[in-house]
């Protein structure tokens, strides 16, 4: 058996560390992907009710507005792959932690509790990074939205009727 009294308590509040900081991120994650998400539909929203102008000075704005929606788009995509290697990172740190448990029990660790340390160690690092890119290019299609509705002129811009006229 173990010869550290300690080791329950170091273990609990080292459970507990890592639950609040898979919670930190998923917040995260999810901020992420909505932020992107909701960016990309409003997005294509005003693109929709943008067909309805009669306007050449619209053009920076639309070529904008398309780059703008590559970022969220990638923004949206990194936040999804991030998810699945998060899942990857917690069940390594799963696997870890019943590791440890049976070495201080004096228990046969199999290799592939070895192999979940491992993979948690690797894991965290591009979790930490596609979470970072996915704020970060919703920041850079915000940037290029202002930036492309900055360069627009919209006093040349008129309306134009689709709705047929009733005989």
């Amino acid at each position: 058996m173990t010869t550290d009294p300690d080791w329950e308590e170091r273990t609990s509040v080292f459970i507990h560390a890592d639950r609040a900081s898979v919670d930190l991120g998923m917040m995260s994650l999810k901020t992420g992907l909505v932020v992107n998400s909701g960016a990309l539909v409003a997005l294509l929203a005003f693109l929709g009710s943008s067909a309805n102008l009669n306007c050449a000075e619209m053009a920076p704005l639309i070529g904008g507005l398309v780059t703008s929606a590559y970022y969220f788009g990638i923004g949206a995509s990194a936040a999804a792959i991030d998810t699945a290697i998060a899942y990857i990172y917690q069940s390594g740190i799963a696997g870890s932690t019943w590791a440890n448990y049976k070495r201080r029990n004096q228990l046969e660790v199999r290799p592939a509790e070895r192999a979940s340390e491992i993979i948690s160690s690797v894991a965290v690092w591009p979790m930490v990074l596609l979470a970072v890119a996915s704020l970060t290019l919703f920041v850079f299609g915000i940037f290029e939205v202002l930036g492309a509705y900055a360069q627009t002129d919209f006093t040349q811009c008129t309306a134009i009727n689709i709705v047929p006229k009733a005989d």
